[in-house]
């Protein structure tokens, strides 16, 4: 059996256990993602509680300043999905190999992802900044990683993957045997993870259309639970 085989394995497992029971933690992703590509849903409030929501249940609430924090803190992050989603609407939901194809050569699309994390990362700082100004205050620590900002672009626009432990044990084992994935969030990394379900585009869309997952979403859940094995 070859590593795609595997992984694809792997992202059946994920379905079936996400799929096992109403209160599966996995459903956390569906809620938060079906909520900001609901077109009736504009309340920035509401799509702040519903990424507050799913980070906790994937665990971006531990040793995390979010944890010392409402889920107001998101309000800002929302408003900068939303441009994002508004600007690339057209790029965001692949639904075929050709889409796919005509978005690799969309340099501008991976370069503003990056920027999005970036201003991700940046807006949670100037938020940070301010509130350890006030003495009165805990020291609020940074925490802010790949794998928030990469969690926080997957539970809205489900465009990249999330760059967490078990997604980077799966990218390390395609690095032994096929080509060399980034494993750092930036605009190659990006642009190489696309290009990655663009090569096996066949394998993986026989699993993507089971559900209505995009395609990172679909090479995220694939790998994850790849990378949950075997690190047991």
């Amino acid at each position: 059996m070859s590593l795609i085989d595997d992984f694809i394995q792997s992202g059946e497992k994920f379905l079936k256990i996400c799929n096992s029971s109403d209160y599966s933690r996995f459903k956390a992703w569906e809620f938060c993602y079906n909520k900001f590509n609901d077109e009736k849903t504009t309340d920035v409030d509401e799509l702040s509680l519903y990424i507050a929501l799913y980070l906790a249940n994937w665990g971006m609430y531990r040793n995390s300043f979010l944890l010392e924090t409402n889920y107001k803190i998101n309000n800002d992050i929302v408003k900068l999905i939303k441009e994002f989603q508004i600007k690339y609407q057209d790029d965001i939901k692949i639904t075929s190999k050709e889409e796919l194809e005509r978005l690799l050569d969309k340099d501008e699309f991976f370069e503003n992802i990056e920027k999005l994390g970036n201003d991700i990362e940046k807006t949670y700082k100037a938020i940070l900044d301010k509130l350890n100004q006030n003495k009165e205050n805990k020291k609020y620590k940074d925490g802010i990683t790949d794998t928030l900002k990469t969690k926080i672009i997957m539970g809205s626009l489900g465009i990249t993957p999330a760059c967490d432990r078990f997604f980077l044990l799966a990218i390390s084992e395609i690095n032994k045997v096929e080509i060399k994935l980034g494993r750092k969030f930036n605009v190659k990394t990006i642009k190489s993870w696309h290009h990655y379900y663009y090569e096996n585009y066949e394998q993986f869309e026989t699993l993507r259309q089971k559900t209505n997952y995009p395609i990172m979403k679909v090479l995220d859940m694939c790998l994850w639970q790849y990378g949950s094995e075997i690190d047991e």
